[in-house]
């Protein structure tokens, strides 16, 4: 994953400084883009959704191995252990 971030290494928001993250923003950050799914705020939804872009015929064995083999384990472990929905 490409990230751009500050010499200190956090990911400032669209129109933010370097360095005006919250050291608890800073660490729920590292986390989510870690893969831990802990310690999130509250949710206005529970539907997760992906969206893949690219030319149809550049990506069918890319897109066809995610719907066939990670977006059912994807949308199993969102709902066993989240409790949210998956859409793609």
């Amino acid at each position: 994953m490409d990230v751009n971030t500050n010499q200190d290494g956090h990911v400032p928001e669209a129109g933010q400084e370097n360095g005006d993250f919250s050291s608890e923003d800073q660490e729920r950050l590292k986390h989510v883009l870690s893969g831990s799914l802990e310690k999130l705020p509250a949710q206005s939804s529970k539907i997760v959704r992906i969206f893949t872009s690219s030319t149809f015929t550049d990506t069918t064995l890319e897109r066809n191995a995610l719907m066939e083999n990670v977006y059912p384990k994807l949308k199993e472990y969102l709902r066993e252990n989240y409790g949210l929905e998956f859409q793609k």
